[in-house]
């Protein structure tokens, strides 16, 4: 489990006081994210990778990795909650490639069609994860489903 410290100076009415300190701790992660990003899924690596989102995230065996400032958060659902892992609890799929390499292969496949190509591809998914999420009932796994 993250755990980040936030450290605050109050100002004291004696100017000569020395200041008080507060400390208020928050356990897991802030991270937010209110759409489900746009993926690109590299074959040769076997997994997604978002495109044009605020965080880098794999999606793989229906779990969410998310890549930021060198640390790695896993996630059953986009929208969290995202807690912190270890690089080596990585599925080995994600751990074998660096992330300069996986950011790497995400340009290159997006490279191969022009942009009109994406933005017909991610309204599809989107379209159709909208249906999946508003299914009434029980829903089928997201591995069961036939995606565009």
């Amino acid at each position: 489990m993250s755990m980040s410290i936030m450290l605050l100076l109050a100002p004291q009415s004696d100017t000569h006081a020395a200041p008080t300190l507060a400390m208020a701790v928050r356990s897991g992660s802030d991270i937010r994210i209110e759409r489900r990003p746009d993926f690109i899924f590299l074959d040769s690596y076997g997994f997604q990778v978002s495109w044009g989102a605020p965080y880098d995230v794999i999606h793989l065996d229906n779990n969410y990795f998310l890549h930021q400032a060198d640390q790695w958060y896993r996630a059953a659902d986009y929208r969290g909650p995202w807690k912190r892992i270890d690089e080596n609890r990585l599925p080995s799929a994600i751990r074998k490639h660096s992330w300069l390499e996986i950011t790497e292969a995400r340009e290159t496949e997006y490279r191969k069609h022009d942009r009109r190509f994406w933005e017909e591809k991610f309204r599809k998914e989107h379209e159709a994860w909208l249906e999946y999420e508003n299914f009434p009932g029980p829903r089928p796994r997201p591995d069961e489903v036939i995606w565009p």
